[in-house]
């Protein structure tokens, strides 16, 4: 498939779930992760799709592709101290029923350092996600396979 000028094929659930669960038995919380994108590139690589985010805030936003999260997408949000470049952060969680989302993600205080926290889909500040479990064709975006 290719999207935004890039070429990946949709990942199957087994596969993110064993990529999530390596990820976060290698990055603990406080452990280093470098910047965010390369943290999210770094998963995205291990799952398949290659390296996707680049600065500044809009080539990480060219890579939305749903406006719902899924577990194992990414999610880009703006950044309060650099809105520049944006953040991302991979979705290890989301409650449908509350809107909670669990992200995993690195570098938000300045510090490369991985952590967690929570967010709702209603926040402000979530522009969008990506979900490499479907194909390009699952969305009503441009694109060709």
């Amino acid at each position: 498939m290719t999207y935004n000028g890039k070429s990946y094929e949709a990942v199957d659930s087994s596969k993110v779930q064993e990529v999530i669960n390596n990820f976060m038995k290698n990055y603990k919380e406080g452990s280093n992760g470098g910047q965010c994108g390369k943290f999210v590139n770094d998963y995205l690589e291990e799952l398949g799709i290659g390296r996707l985010y680049t600065d500044p805030i809009t080539d990480k936003r060219e890579n939305i592709n749903s406006s719902v999260p899924a577990v194992g997408g990414t999610v880009v949000m703006d950044s309060p101290t650099k809105p520049e470049y944006g953040h991302v952060g991979i979705v290890i969680g989301y409650d449908k029923n509350t809107g909670e989302i669990k992200i995993l993600q690195s570098n938000k205080n300045g510090d490369e350092k991985v952590f967690i926290s929570t967010k709702n889909v209603n926040d402000d500040d979530i522009y969008g996600y990506f979900d490499p479990q479907k194909s390009i064709s699952d969305y009503n975006m441009e694109g060709s396979e």
